[in-house]
């Protein structure tokens, strides 16, 4: 759980930890409590993410040119579509794999906090 929060269900927390640029935390926590992302749209998020991390923009000069997380959210970023270089290079097997390995850990996290709420809520803790 956030320290900054008293009722994040740990999603914050899976965002935080993937986004690259550390900054403005206490911002980026109010931006996401004013999104009350769904698991759903916390895995949209999330897979967005991933593919905005490998774009070039993002990685030239240090990641000089990453978004502080807060802005990202706001501005819903990762509704913008992704356009492909062509000149990007392909992504190896390797990097497939772990970027999938990534996403089936990220969705197992996002169930087990599911399931924590829904037994919160049956047993009226919520």
């Amino acid at each position: 759980m956030s320290e900054f929060s008293f009722d994040d269900n740990g999603t914050f927390d899976i965002f935080w930890d993937a986004y690259p640029r550390k900054v403005g935390k206490f911002k980026a926590l109010k931006s996401w409590e004013r999104l009350k992302p769904s698991y759903t749209l916390t895995d949209m998020i999330m897979t967005a993410l991933e593919f905005h991390k490998k774009q070039e923009g993002w990685n030239k000069e240090g990641g000089k040119f990453i978004p502080h997380p807060a802005t990202w959210l706001n501005q819903r970023r990762w509704e913008d579509e992704i356009k492909l270089d062509p000149q990007q290079k392909i992504i190896s097997e390797a990097e497939k794999a772990r970027i999938a390995q990534k996403l089936i850990n990220r969705d197992a996290e996002l169930y087990r906090l599911a399931e924590r709420d829904l037994e919160a809520r049956r047993s009226g803790k919520l």
